[in-house]
């Protein structure tokens, strides 16, 4: 098939008992391009049918760390310790490695061979791209009309006499208001002297050096319209570094009325008389018009009486929500950031008469945030088995660990850890997991960061919550 070749560069092999996968010639090192792994300064032959099993060790299923050392470039040793061989010697298979769930999808294959094509294009770029800014404005709290006038100002699709000409729409460029040599979009809405005027009125004027270009002006608007009651201002933490704080206090909501009231102005100074837009002039100014038209968008977007209050719960009363004590709950989390070495799991345990339990581990650093997740519910599954329970209700805050249970054909990376966590899961009578909060997952979510934030590998089990001395101590 035609996109043979695509599926093929994003592939990776998973690792599961690993007698099925060549070390030197198949892609499993979890790299951002999956590929062989690159050998030591001692290797001096690369055996073709060597298999990958022949590093993991059959007592403790886990890596042989010394042959790691032997074979393999240090920088791959990392990268290889991330991956956790199975318990259950599942075979080892196929995922796409450019997805959180590892398969392929359409997008994620569309957005792979774009960059396949930008690496192999030698591209030229001459300015800054402006594609951020133009999804930016989508984004700001406007009417739709004005959003799409201010994407049309940004890709240059607005019909003044520069744009006609370049388009071979007509010959003059001049400007028809004030005769100045040329109408560009940024004459016409920033320097042309009705424009002026229509600045000069308004409570955000464009500041004078210190944004030459039209892109520049639109953002800093832009920006402007963000910092209103119904937008989040981008504009203190992206400008107001760069110039006197007093300019950065004059944001307020008619930025886009006065950007749309000029270029409504312009077009009804220069129709044709008798032409629909002579015609629909109205008695009021353009831009009290158009101050009436956003004045009645706000009104109608403002949020109802109660409306925020049930959109934002009171993240306290969720923290202290009492946990069902119909059967035992344990709740579960893992921490993991990029740049760190262990990975932290924990699981917070109470049934019905109160005792209360607590599980810390600090392991390895896994291949994901959700690889953590996942090794974090099934130590909690065997520590739970040691101490003879064999009814748990699991709560996570983790919505994609939910549904790689309840959908484990979806998450072909995940393959051997399913394989295990089934095996336990049969070793219960009644077992259910379900997603909560995360402000009602505060005991386990705290502890995990202390493990992980120690660096140390270590597994700690107690009735008795451990405090953070305690746990920098071990």
């Amino acid at each position: 098939m035609v996109a043979k070749p695509l599926l093929k560069s994003g592939l990776r092999k998973t690792i599961g008992a690993g007698q099925n996968t060549c070390v030197w010639t198949e892609p499993w090192i979890p790299d951002r391009d999956a590929r062989p792994p690159r050998p030591s300064d001692r290797v001096t032959y690369r055996h073709p049918k060597l298999l990958v099993n022949s590093f993991i060790r059959r007592d403790t299923r886990d890596w042989d760390t010394n042959l790691l050392i032997d074979y393999f470039h240090p920088e791959d040793i990392p990268l290889i310790l991330k991956l956790r061989p199975s318990n259950t010697w599942s075979m080892d298979g196929y995922a796409w490695n450019y997805t959180k769930s590892r398969v392929c999808s359409v997008k994620s294959g569309y957005k792979r061979l774009q960059e396949t094509k930008l690496c192999n294009a030698e591209v030229q770029i001459v300015q800054a791209s402006i594609t951020g800014l133009q999804s930016h404005v989508w984004s700001i709290p406007a009417p739709g009309k004005l959003r799409h006038f201010m994407w049309q100002t940004l890709t240059g699709c607005i019909a003044t006499t520069e744009r006609l000409a370049y388009r071979h729409m007509g010959t003059d460029r001049s400007c028809p208001r004030c005769g100045y040599p040329e109408e560009t979009i940024n004459h016409l809405l920033f320097e042309c002297p009705p424009a002026l005027k229509v600045w000069a009125l308004s409570d955000n004027p464009p500041l004078p050096g210190y944004f030459p270009s039209i892109e520049q002006k639109i953002e800093h608007q832009s920006d402007l319209i963000a910092a209103t009651p119904l937008g989040r201002s981008t504009w203190e933490r992206h400008v107001q570094s760069e110039m006197p704080r007093s300019l950065a206090s004059h944001a307020s909501g008619n930025t886009e009325t006065d950007l749309r009231a000029i270029f409504s102005q312009r077009h009804t100074k220069v129709a044709p008389a008798g032409s629909h837009l002579s015609q629909r002039r109205s008695h009021l100014a353009p831009r009290k018009l158009a101050s009436i038209e956003d004045e009645c968008w706000r009104k109608a977007n403002l949020p109802e009486d109660g409306e925020e209050e049930d959109a934002l719960p009171d993240p306290l009363a969720s923290s202290t929500s009492p946990v069902d004590l119909q059967r035992p709950t344990c709740q579960i989390d893992a921490s993991w950031i990029y740049n760190g070495t262990v990975s932290g799991l924990g699981w917070f345990y109470k049934d019905q008469i109160g005792v209360e339990r607590f599980g810390l581990q600090g392991c390895r650093k896994s291949l994901s945030p959700l690889h953590a997740e996942v090794e974090g519910l099934i130590w909690a599954m065997i520590c739970l088995q040691k101490l003879h329970y064999t009814v748990i209700h699991m709560e996570t805050g983790c919505s994609d660990l939910v549904d790689m249970i309840a959908n484990p054909t979806y998450w072909p990376a995940f393959t051997s850890k399913l394989v295990s966590f089934q095996f336990l899961k049969a070793g219960f009578s009644e077992f259910i997991i379900a997603h909560i909060p995360r402000t009602r997952n505060l005991r386990a979510d705290s502890l995990t960061k202390e493990v992980r934030m120690s660096g140390v590998l270590f597994s700690y089990i107690d009735q008795i919550q451990p405090d953070r001395t305690s746990i920098r101590n071990v």
